[in-house]
């Protein structure tokens, strides 16, 4: 048996393999152990490209909604504030002065019936939204919130419709009276 194992005289051993055989085999086995250029791969290439798109295009969103510094909104609203603070006084002149030039003071408003109950109600909704308003204006002083001034913003609009819809509706109460004391005295 160990002849037959040893390799001598045996018919495989005459058969020598061509020349450039065992080249040819390493440049395959060499093939083989180099990665395969898969879809995946490719993919891989550009993805790093877009990965680092996506980052900056989100930090470039993230920094165009962020809020402007505080120093930069005081700065830019503080007028717009004082403003703001001013008109509180301006609408109640106007008031006095728009009933005046309709041909009555605040005397003859109040003297009206159920006149009384319609001031103390506005005047009410005005000290309740002139609290709220110095509330949101330390808040805006504090955190600088473009939305804290909006809030500002509506809560005076309110206040000017809330003094708008008063003398409307004074001046409907004098006209009422003075159809009925016309209409008593016919």
């Amino acid at each position: 048996m160990k002849d037959k194992f040893s390799g001598a005289g045996t018919p495989f051993d005459f058969w020598e393999p061509p020349e450039g055989h065992e080249q040819r085999f390493r440049i395959r086995l060499e093939k083989q152990t180099r990665p395969r250029r898969t879809l995946w791969l490719r993919r891989r290439d550009w993805s790093k490209w877009f990965v680092a798109a996506s980052i900056l295009f989100l930090g470039l969103v993230w920094w165009w909604t962020q809020p402007a510094s505080l120093n930069e909104l005081s700065g830019q609203t503080s007028h717009i504030i004082q403003s703001m603070e001013t008109k509180r006084t301006q609408w109640e002149r106007m008031l006095k002065k728009e009933l005046q030039t309709a041909g009555w003071d605040m005397d003859a408003a109040e003297g009206l019936p159920g006149a009384q109950k319609l001031i103390d109600d506005a005047f009410r909704h005005l000290q309740r939204l002139e609290e709220d308003y110095d509330r949101l204006q330390t808040q805006f002083m504090e955190g600088g919130h473009y939305r804290t001034l909006d809030a500002m913003i509506r809560n005076k609009e309110m206040q000017h419709r809330i003094l708008t819809d008063l003398k409307q509706q004074l001046m409907e109460l004098r006209n009422r009276q003075i159809y009925e004391n016309r209409t008593h005295q016919s």
